[in-house]
């Protein structure tokens, strides 16, 4: 169908804001109308009241078909080629491929905006888990350092005790002369200065592998902890740059983006995905398969 019948269905007795596909339903509906279609497709218009075919065209109205074929005859009217028609048809073909693509894009970047969401939450809070966990080691670790001081002093009074003991041990003139009681009597009171050194000994060295295992496991975290602000500073970002790409998507569909505000009227009179841009470039590929068929 030419784009002169184009014309016609246009200026038929139809709402004017209507699109293409209710005019061409409410006109070829029924028998009458097809009729009336048949008539204003073939032959030019006339006057009222004149036939069709009969009279010579209103001045400015669209040549009909019947015209148009003779024009196109008698090469008085361009007339687009099999090849041209193709051309045009394949590069409005290529148009609403593209423009569908880019909104399949802007409905995929929308999808993902709940789990970037999600995301970006739980990667906070792991960050935030990481941190206190730390801050509560590194609360242990001085507590766990003042304890070895504690223990090394305790090993030191216990060294020092010993040592002042050792110091007063019976000479050899004392153990004879005794019959050998005063050093027993001696090895006796050593016990306990010996117990408690090695009492102490082992306390700093249980102390001090605890701050160890503490200084360990503070590296560690502090490792996860950088990760894990890295981690979570990628998912602030990737969801910023995501949440700009899904603003200019709302601002380029307009009504037709079903974001937050496509509810009640806006959802029901509008098509998801279907923009001004995109509408237009279905109706001219549609004109455009009309045109293959010229001839």
């Amino acid at each position: 169908m030419p784009a002169a019948a184009f014309h016609l269905v246009r200026a038929s007795p139809s709402p004017a804001d209507a699109d293409v596909g209710r005019l061409f339903t409410g006109l070829l509906g029924n028998k009458r109308n097809r009729s009336a279609f048949h008539s204003a497709f073939w032959f030019d218009k006339t006057e009222p009241g004149t036939k069709p075919g009969t009279k010579v065209p209103v001045p400015g109205s669209v040549p009909r078909m019947q015209t148009r074929l003779a024009q196109w005859a008698d090469g008085l009217a361009p007339h687009k080629g099999w090849g041209e028609a193709c051309r045009i048809f394949a590069e409005a073909e290529r148009q609403v491929d593209k423009l569908l693509a880019a909104r399949g894009q802007a409905q995929e970047r929308l999808r993902r905006l709940p789990d970037a969401v999600e995301d970006e939450r739980r990667r906070t809070e792991a960050a935030a888990r990481i941190e206190s966990d730390a801050r509560a080691t590194q609360v242990r670790l001085v507590a766990a350092r003042t304890a070895v001081e504690r223990a090394r002093h305790e090993s030191a009074l216990a060294a020092v005790a010993r040592d002042r003991h050792v110091a007063v041990k019976p000479g050899i003139f004392e153990t004879v002369f005794s019959l050998g009681r005063t050093v027993r009597e001696w090895r006796a009171a050593l016990k306990p200065f010996d117990n408690r050194l090695h009492g102490a000994e082992a306390a700093v060295r249980l102390a001090e592998a605890h701050a160890h295992e503490l200084e360990d496991r503070i590296r560690q975290l502090r490792f996860d902890l950088s990760a894990a602000q890295a981690s979570q500073a990628r998912a602030s970002e990737d969801l910023s740059s995501l949440r700009c790409q899904i603003a200019a998507d709302e601002t380029k569909l307009g009504s037709g983006y079903p974001g937050g505000s496509w509810t009640g009227d806006a959802r029901e009179l509008h098509a998801p995905w279907l923009d001004a841009e995109l509408d237009e470039a279905r109706s001219d590929l549609f004109l455009a398969a009309l045109q293959l068929h010229e001839d």
